[in-house]
């Protein structure tokens, strides 16, 4: 289902102000305007995000050999710690580069939330425009600021995976 249809749904159909009063209080705090569009937009963007996250997590565990499974069992290791010191650390070189990619998708999947009434970069580069009729310079700002978020996420994201292939020869 496509995010935007999600955020739709979610927006038009539940009050989430009126189902959790807590998020109320949470968006006096971060000095949020319309709490239900926020919060409709970040649970669409959590749902979507979190459901291909859950795909890339689950394919990389699939991937390792069901014989590493199988070894650590026969020289006594119970499931936990089979899956903690034997699959995790070998599936986590596999699943952090397409995991990047989601991340990377995540940021700019953010700017539909502009469809719903939050205010967010793309939402403020059309307040800009409408405002001062300086959209091209507007745009200009908002493309830079997205270029910084992306690639400081792909550099950290770069690190994690130097870090966890310490140690690890390529065949």
């Amino acid at each position: 289902m496509p995010l935007i249809v999600q955020m739709f749904f979610i927006y038009f159909t539940f009050t989430l102000s009126q189902i959790f009063p807590f998020l109320n209080s949470w968006g006096k705090f971060l000095h949020i305007q319309d709490v239900d569009a926020f919060f409709s937009a970040l649970l669409a963007l959590i749902l979507y995000t979190g459901a291909y996250i859950g795909e890339v997590v689950k394919a990389g565990i699939n991937s390792i050999p069901k014989g590493q499974f199988e070894a650590a069992q026969s020289l006594g290791m119970n499931r936990f710690q089979v899956m903690w010191y034997i699959i995790y650390p070998q599936a986590i070189r596999i699943i952090i580069p397409p995991l990047t990619s989601q991340f990377l998708n995540l940021i700019k999947n953010s700017s539909l939330a502009m469809t719903i009434g939050v205010a967010e970069l793309t939402f403020a580069t059309q307040q800009i425009d409408a405002e001062t009729f300086r959209g091209f310079e507007a745009a200009t700002a908002v493309t830079i600021l997205y270029i910084i978020l992306t690639l400081s996420t792909s550099f950290v994201m770069n690190l994690v995976e130097i870090k966890f292939s310490k140690g690890v020869k390529n065949a």
